[in-house]
């Protein structure tokens, strides 16, 4: 299935570390030409850079970096993590850049939970995180060089939400 802009999508968990692990084993890689964008459901991960970006981001946060003309990058667990063990859940979407954004310059935004602004339905059965875009009239947490509205929802049992989505978008939903 070829849904554009979305490229891969990578579960990473539910896994549970002891106390004194090695943690997550992304060291150095290299990435160009799409962007990743990382969503921390528990536990955390720290980035760091070619380009001198480095940051540890914890549950409920996003990891958002535009590898553009390329970057060589690591995704690690923290020292704490690491020493104090817990669990870990990722998930990491892999977004294709438009032909004009391939060769942009590298960069990475890191924003924990707190930073991502909500949006709920009248009965607090839906709460929305905005991570990127518009959702309704809520602008999303990280800005982005394409129009892609990106989200974590929460949905109670038996709620329902409307969204209007422009025929013209593409949509997925996991």
């Amino acid at each position: 299935m070829y849904l554009d802009p979305f490229l891969f999508l990578n579960h990473h968990g539910l896994q549970e570390y002891g106390k004194n692990n090695n943690g997550l084993p992304f060291g150095p890689h290299p990435h160009r030409g799409f962007e990743t964008v990382t969503f921390i459901l528990e536990g955390d991960i720290k980035h760091k850079d070619s380009n001198g970006y480095e940051s540890t981001i914890t549950a409920g946060g996003v990891q958002w970096m535009t590898a553009g003309k390329g970057l060589i990058h690591e995704e690690v667990s923290s020292d704490k993590f690491k020493e104090q063990g817990g669990n870990l859940e990722i998930l990491q979407l892999w977004v294709n850049l438009p032909a004009k954004y391939k060769m942009v310059e590298p960069k990475y935004i890191g924003v924990q939970k707190e930073g991502i602004p909500k949006l709920d339905n009248k009965d607090k059965t839906v709460v929305i995180n905005a991570v990127s875009g518009m959702w309704k009239d809520t602008k999303g947490g990280i800005d982005t060089l394409t129009d892609i509205a990106l989200a974590t929802i929460e949905i109670k049992k038996n709620a329902t939400y409307s969204l209007t989505i422009p025929k013209v978008n593409n949509i997925f939903f996991m």
